[in-house]
């Protein structure tokens, strides 16, 4: 549980970060999209906050305000219903967790094991946020460090000698 919790959290320091430099960017940025990447930098930021949600609905918890991505959600709704989304998945963390169960998707015609949930969960956040990376770089801008070294190194888990090269 320790690995998982660690994904986790990695997984939403690294959202709320991304969604902390979006709020720096001007409305016509937010707007910026490259082909090959699911829509503009503001469609893939809200987009990672609404399907949090959908994947705590999954395993049974319901966050609240629920959060609807729109064409021109407002970031910081975003990043308030990501900090609701933090709270969920430190509680589901918290709890003893039923991921043997299974989640029904009758509007999909499928069903699965709640034990992908947490794993989509956080490749899900990868790949949307590489995605706006990808946008910002394309456009002469700089993503802050989202890696897990990053992570790590905040919160005391990683350490590197200055003097040596990496």
């Amino acid at each position: 549980m320790d690995d998982l919790a660690y994904a986790i959290r990695h997984n939403l320091w690294a959202t709320r970060r991304v969604l902390e430099f979006g709020r720096t960017l001007s409305a016509d940025q937010l707007e910026l999209t490259v082909e090959g990447t699911a829509g503009s930098i503001r469609y893939g930021l809200v987009h990672i906050v609404s399907a949090d949600q959908r994947y705590l609905a999954a395993v049974g918890v319901t966050v609240t305000p629920k959060f609807q991505e729109a064409a021109d959600s407002d970031l910081a709704q975003a990043l308030a219903a990501h900090a609701a989304n933090e709270q969920a998945w430190e509680a589901l963390l918290a709890a003893p967790l039923e991921l043997d169960r299974w989640h029904e998707r009758p509007e999909r015609h499928d069903r699965l094991r709640r034990v992908m949930i947490p794993a989509q969960a956080v490749h899900h956040g990868t790949d949307h946020r590489t995605q706006v990376g990808t946008i910002l770089l394309h456009h002469g801008l700089e993503l802050p460090d989202l890696s897990v070294w990053s992570y790590a190194a905040e919160h005391g888990d990683y350490q590197r000698d200055e003097g040596r090269p990496a």
